[in-house]
This record gives C-alpha cells, sequence and structure tokens, in this order.
C-alpha cells in the first residue's frame, strides 16, 4: 500500500513537471528599461541579451527571448522599444522627441532610428532586414522586410510618409529628401524584386514604386529623371507619382 502510493506521488510530480516545461521555456528571456535614466543590460541562459540607455525623459524599453538581441536608446525626450525573439536582432535609437520601434524576430534584422519628432518602425522576420532612418519633424517611416527581403527608409522631409515592404528576396527603398516636405513614398519589391520610390525636390511629392518577380522599377521627381519599369524576364514592374509614370507587365 505504501509502496503504491509512493509511486503515485512520483508519477503526478512527473506529470507536474512535463505540463509545467512549456510554460518556463516560453517565460525565458530578458527584459531592460532605462526609463528612469539609468543604463540597463541583462542576459538570459537561452542566449538573449538585451541593453537601454536613456536620460528618463522619455520610455526606453528592450524585450528579448529565443536567443534575440535587442538594444534601445532614447535621449531629449526620444522614445524606443526594441523587441527580438527568434534569434532576430532589433536596435532602436530616439532623440529629440523623436519615437523609434524595432521588431525582429525568426533571424530578422531590424534598426529603427528617429530625429527631431520623427517616427520610425522597422519589422523583420525569417532573415529580412528592415531598416527606418527618420530624422524630419513630423516623419512617419514604415518599414517590413520578411524571407531575406531588405527594407531601407531614409526619410528627411517634413511630414512625409514613407513605406518600404521587401519578402522573398526583394529590394525596396524609400526616400525623401528634406526639400521634399509634406511627400509620401511607397517602395515594394517581392520575389528577388528591386524596388525605389524617390522624392527630391518637389514638395507634396508622391511616388508609388512596386517590383515582383525579378523586376526592377525606379521612380523620380528631380525633372531631369524619368520613372524606369524594367519587366525582366517574367516579372512586373510599375510606377506612378510625380516623376512621372511606367508600365511594364
Amino acid at each position: 500500500m505504501i509502496a503504491a502510493r509512493r509511486i503515485g506521488v512520483i508519477l503526478s510530480a512527473f506529470l507536474l513537471l512535463i505540463a509545467l516545461a512549456p510554460r518556463v521555456a516560453f517565460s525565458a528571456g530578458v527584459s531592460c528599461d532605462s526609463s528612469d535614466g539609468l543604463p540597463d543590460s541583462k542576459s538570459a541562459s537561452d542566449g538573449s541579451s538585451c541593453d537601454t540607455n536613456g536620460d528618463g525623459t522619455a520610455s526606453v524599453k528592450a524585450n528579448a527571448s529565443g536567443g534575440g538581441s535587442a538594444s534601445a536608446t532614447g535621449f531629449t525626450g526620444g522614445a524606443a522599444i526594441a523587441k527580438a525573439s527568434g534569434k532576430g536582432s532589433a536596435e532602436a535609437d530616439a532623440q529629440n522627441n523623436g519615437f523609434a520601434q524595432a521588431t525582429a524576430r525568426s533571424g530578422g534584422s531590424s534598426l529603427a532610428s528617429a530625429n527631431f519628432s520623427g517616427n520610425s518602425d522597422a519589422v523583420s522576420e525569417k532573415n529580412g532586414s528592415a531598416e527606418a532612418m527618420t530624422t524630419g519633424s513630423g516623419a512617419i517611416s514604415k518599414a517590413s522586410a520578411g524571407r531575406g527581403g531588405s527594407a531601407d527608409i531614409n526619410n528627411e522631409g517634413d511630414n512625409s510618409n514613407a513605406t518600404a515592404i521587401a519578402d522573398t528576396g526583394g529590394a525596396a527603398e524609400a526616400d525623401v529628401a528634406s526639400a521634399a516636405e509634406g511627400s509620401t513614398v511607397k517602395a515594394t519589391a517581392l520575389k528577388k524584386g528591386a524596388a525605389q520610390a524617390f522624392c527630391g525636390v518637389t514638395t507634396h511629392c508622391m511616388e508609388t514604386v512596386k517590383a515582383l518577380h525579378g523586376a526592377a522599377a525606379q521612380g523620380s521627381d528631380t525633372g531631369s529623371n524619368k520613372a524606369v519599369c524594367d519587366r525582366g524576364k517574367h516579372g512586373t514592374a510599375k510606377v506612378t507619382g510625380t516623376g512621372g509614370n511606367c508600365h511594364a507587365p
């Protein structure tokens, strides 16, 4: 009777450990917070690490799990958030009332930088690379990359919006110069396509560029340069906007 009772207790304990094991693994990770103005850094047994630094004028936080690496810095009213999981790498930097958020999953790499009240959001996954750099007042940038894609943004135009989307080996770039305030640009590159949207000299410029299946497309509002669409062998390329239109189905 006693032996049977002991076996029952051992079995119950074993089943409890099995039930708790996934929760323990899921909760592994680290969090850093420098919203109080003090540097913070941590690491976990799963290889995750985070570090933050700020002056206490805004929220600065970083979270990492699954072997990810997250870093966030914020000064002079800049707020930054970095999140990394699944061996992703995320870095967010905000200055002078800017807001930067970087998220990386499944081996992705994300970099978000915001200055002078700009807003940057970079998201990557599955070995994609996303970079959003914003220095214009009231400017908003969103970069998204997945499955080996590369999405880059450099937005210097006040009150401008820039979007770059890349997936499956595509390369997308969206740029706004400081002379093109109030502009809207969007570049989309999928399946090894290459797309560049650019607003350089015209205020309130608009550019939308898309390239798929190995095609290449480029827009420009400089006046002397024309929009370019290169279909390639089996691709689709399209440009609409201030710098001229072209279409290669």
